[in-house]
């Protein structure tokens, strides 16, 4: 990323971070005063879950008489049934000499098996049942007891005002939501899953484990940046848009100087490597290339070629026709040597004067002077612009056959190059 670019975020996160903790602010705080507010409508219903349960108590209280249980005593299966039903009961159980010896229970409401037969009713902790009860003790030559009462089930949570669930030692039994939880995880206020917050109006049990009756709210969901008015909303876009502008345009005043002092800089490390006259690379981009292939070639033994090029009886070309052609010269010449090696890989490097060296990576002996030959042929197949004829003469040294040090690969190139210049000219000679 640019230095333009890393200020334009510095300066729009600078701009825009307040933005982002406020809109978090206030929607943790909107979090917040949406559970209180479901916390308070379940306080405001409980009374009335209350007082449903008060009458459900008196209902039973009224119905389980005495006389109802000495009618119920002596009474047969079918009459039992037709008692519990006029008396408005789900459940009629009579006890002789402690063993139960008639029933009548209302099977309808079960979605459980916590409630299904008399003794379960009877055995049943009445703290932390999920029905209201009433004994009725009988006296006499066959004592016993009557029970009767009413179960807090399905139909019972449906009369109350909003969802509900009766719980039994934190068990759910019975429910009038869609989607009742299996257990509940405290008595008083508690959250659940999909954006509920529940209530246990309990009345029995334990902390931990409580029974009773809980009561179910949605929390009202709230948005990224609740309580906005959709005016709010665009204003606030708006700004957003305007900081981040803001951000770029001071980035780009800013970092204007920045970016013209890298530009020169790079001017000038490019100019430190290359070579004013020929734009090819100088001693120092070539000292560079030779370290690099030589590293390479000590730590994955592969080869590289160096050749040593120069420009036959040049010193005439500056006599004859002066220093000016003499340039123009040396330029075309470097550009036919480019065109004869690969551009993308070898390096054509200008060595000093007239003499030009060329390093070719991933090249053997016999590589190195096929190269050389069609250097050769490039410089000597027609005359240069100025109508002058040159031939060039090459010396060629590989790694590791000539060395592995750059100057020594270097030093078997010029010796090669000698040799060439002493056997007539414009020809390849290889080192050693």
């Amino acid at each position: 990323m640019t230095f333009r670019g890393r200020l334009t975020l510095f300066l729009a996160a600078l701009v825009l971070a307040p933005l982002v903790a406020g809109g978090l602010a206030a929607h943790l705080l909107a979090q917040r005063q949406a559970d209180r507010d479901a916390g308070a409508h379940l306080e405001g219903a409980a009374p009335s879950v209350r007082a449903a349960l008060a009458g459900e108590r008196e209902a039973v209280a009224t119905s389980v008489t005495a006389r109802l249980a000495r009618e119920a005593f002596g009474a047969s299966s079918l009459e039992l049934a037709e008692l519990r039903r006029s008396a408005g009961l789900d459940f009629l159980i009579v006890v002789q000499r402690g063993t139960v010896t008639g029933s009548s229970i209302r099977q309808g409401g079960f979605a459980g098996t916590l409630v299904r037969s008399p003794r379960t009713i009877l055995e049943t902790a009445r703290d932390a049942a999920p029905f209201v009860a009433r004994d009725v003790e009988i006296t006499g030559r066959t004592p016993g007891s009557v029970t009767g009462g009413r179960f807090l089930d399905r139909r019972f949570l449906e009369r109350l005002s909003m969802p509900a669930f009766t719980v039994s030692h934190y068990s759910v039994l019975f429910s009038s939501s869609a989607r009742p939880p299996s257990r509940i995880p405290s008595g008083g206020s508690f959250a659940m899953d999909g954006g509920y917050r529940g209530f246990c109006i309990c009345t029995g049990g334990t902390p931990d484990a409580p029974s009773g009756i809980a009561i179910l709210t949605r929390v009202e969901p709230v948005g990224f940046v609740p309580g906005f008015s959709p005016g709010i909303l665009i204003l606030i876009a708006l700004g957003v848009l305007l900081a981040t502008a803001l951000a770029f345009e001071l980035a780009r005043v800013l970092s204007r100087p920045h970016e013209r002092a890298l530009g020169r800089l790079a001017e000038s490390e490019r100019l430190s490597m290359t070579d004013p006259l020929t734009g090819a690379p100088n001693r120092r981009s070539l000292e560079a290339a030779l370290a690099e292939e030589t590293k390479r070639a000590t730590r994955f033994g592969r080869p590289f070629s160096v050749l040593m090029v120069d420009v036959d009886r040049f010193k005439r070309v500056n006599d004859e026709y002066g220093h000016a052609v003499g340039d123009r010269v040396l330029v075309e010449i470097a550009a036919r040597i480019r065109k004869a090696v690969r551009s993308d890989l070898d390096v054509v490097a200008r060595y000093g004067g007239e003499e030009f060296t060329v390093v070719l990576p991933e090249t053997d002996p016999l590589g190195a002077v096929i190269v050389a030959e069609k250097i050769r042929d490039a410089v000597a197949v027609s005359p240069t612009e100025d109508g002058i004829d040159l031939t060039v003469s090459v010396g060629v040294a590989s790694c590791p056959d000539d060395g592995v040090a750059a100057d020594s690969l270097l030093a078997a190139a010029d010796a090669a190059l000698y040799q060439a210049k002493r056997g007539g000219r414009d020809r390849v000679v290889v080192g050693r």
